[in-house]
């Protein structure tokens, strides 16, 4: 499983049975990480075929109450890119970070329960294991995960970062 490869590489450098499973040769870091993120990503593109039902029936039942919908969700490397910094109150661009960043608006939007968004955190977690996310940094890049929601609650628009490992 992808969690499995990922706690081989982040733990010892490599995966031997990912190495066997993917049929590469060696255990070359940097190629493995890769196919890594590749395997997470066609993960997350098939958590959120499968939740498609569940995101328009969210977004059904909340439109109907003028309740939270998600306008853009975005995972990744958050950091400003130099000269880049916005102004308090302008909304975050994907050209205004560093990245990478995958975007996560349909899957935030299924989190939400009863106009809520409710993500547990702490030291040992990280979003990237809510369905339909991956993270889009390569293993060893400097930078940490966050994740960056603007949505719309009772008409009007609201934005929220947080981090990693950071309830929500």
């Amino acid at each position: 499983s992808p969690s499995r490869f990922a706690y081989d590489i982040d733990t010892f450098g490599s995966s031997e049975a990912f190495a066997s499973t993917t049929g590469q040769v060696g255990n070359n870091f940097e190629s493995q990480a890769a196919a890594l993120v590749s395997l997470q990503k066609e993960a997350a593109r098939v958590d959120l075929e499968n939740m498609e039902q569940e995101y328009l029936t969210t977004v059904e039942q909340e439109t109907k109450v003028n309740g939270l919908l998600v306008q853009e969700a975005w995972y990744g490397n958050l950091a400003a890119k130099p000269g880049k910094l916005k102004a308090w109150g302008s909304v975050l661009t994907e050209d205004d970070v560093v990245g990478p960043l995958v975007k996560v608006t349909e899957a935030v939007q299924c989190l939400v329960d009863k106009h809520r968004i409710v993500v547990t955190g702490g030291p040992e977690t990280s979003k990237s294991t809510i369905r339909g996310f991956y993270n889009p940094l390569p293993r060893g890049a400097e930078g940490t995960a966050a994740l960056y929601i603007l949505y719309r609650f009772k008409g009007k628009v609201h934005e929220v970062t947080v981090g990693d490992s950071q309830s929500l």
